[in-house]
């Protein structure tokens, strides 16, 4: 609800914000009333166009968090849970599927494919040594998988030495095969996430509060124009900071909270 009443202010700002641009420009060189009609036609045109761009943001940002939470839970529950309880899970989606598997060690051996699955999930990362391990426990036909949450690039330029036989799944594809399989695991384990925020030049300029503060100055800028003999310097500068606040509020970061 808090998100779409924002999208609402925002709509409405940008509304308030291009008819005052499109005033003060096309009256420059158009008469009053003549002005006062394009403006809002533009401004209104304008003002639907941002509208359908946030619609459209807003959905697929809501999908985006939704799947980012989701991967999240997921490598958090892969990572802390024991080995046999995961291997366990990874046993009955492919039982479900239909295939005929064996299992051993952290080891998923397919009895009707040549596909090996080897489970690397934890803390400790794969090693070139783990991807040598895994080479001599194949067939001649056979390829291997290993499904972790990362590889180092080390590990990557070697898994390429071996040219197809080994295959490395990372968080994002062991994500999107469980959640094609609506197999995702249950939240057993929870922890609060901290991120520490860089510091950026300019970043406090075009923070989503901010776009009210450039909305005054530009205001006043251009009130000031009428009192002027050279109005261009007040007019340019009334016009940047309404372009500005626009910016500010439709693609201006907001305040997070703790």
């Amino acid at each position: 609800m808090k998100s779409m009443l924002s999208i609402v202010v925002d709509c409405i700002f940008c509304l308030l914000i291009t008819f005052l641009l499109s005033l003060v420009i096309l009256n420059s060189f158009l008469s009053a009333n003549l002005s006062l009609v394009l403006s809002a036609l533009l401004s209104t045109l304008i003002t639907l166009l941002v509208t359908k761009l946030l619609l459209d943001k807003h959905g697929k940002g809501k999908l985006k968090r939704k799947q980012n939470k989701e991967k999240e839970v997921l490598l958090t529950q892969l990572n802390f849970s024991k080995k046999p309880i995961v291997l366990n899970h990874f046993l009955q989606v492919f039982n479900k599927k239909g295939y005929s598997i064996t299992a051993k060690d952290d080891k998923i051996y397919f009895n009707d494919k040549p596909i090996v699955i080897k489970l690397s999930f934890g803390f400790c990362p794969v090693q070139k040594s783990d991807l040598v391990n895994l080479f001599n426990s194949l067939r001649p036909d056979d390829v291997g998988y290993i499904l972790s949450q990362s590889f180092s690039s080390e590990v990557v330029n070697f898994c390429a030495l071996f040219k197809g036989k080994i295959v490395l799944v990372d968080q994002v594809k062991t994500y999107e095969f469980l959640k094609s399989n609506d197999a995702l695991m249950p939240e057993k384990y929870t922890f609060e996430k901290h991120t520490e925020r860089g510091v950026k030049i300019f970043s406090n300029l075009f923070k989503k509060k901010k776009a009210k503060n450039h909305l005054v100055f530009g205001l006043i800028f251009l009130f000031m124009s009428y009192f002027v003999t050279i109005k261009l310097y007040y007019l340019f500068f009334g016009c940047a900071f309404l372009t500005l606040a626009l910016a500010s509020r439709l693609f201006g970061k907001d305040e997070q909270t703790a």
